[in-house]
């Protein structure tokens, strides 16, 4: 019967060090919406919303620059 109590122990020492694992991967991972995922439709239209955003205040900012050289 004690070998029993040993290879219960085996397993759940096993499940703990599992549960370790995915938990310290999930955290480490928290900052990135499409973790774990190879590529699809809705990463490369949330690529493309993001270099829309940045191509916007850059448009801006170049705007600002121009209207102030006018002003001078």
């Amino acid at each position: 019967m004690g070998f029993q109590y040993v290879i219960v122990a085996l397993v759940l020492l096993f499940c703990v060090a599992y549960l370790g694992y995915r938990a310290y991967r999930a955290l480490k991972a928290s900052d990135d919406p499409c973790h774990g995922c190879s590529g699809c439709a809705l990463k490369e239209i949330k690529g493309k919303g993001e270099l829309s955003k940045k191509a916007k205040r850059e448009c801006a900012e170049k705007k600002r620059e121009k209207k102030f050289a006018q002003t001078k």
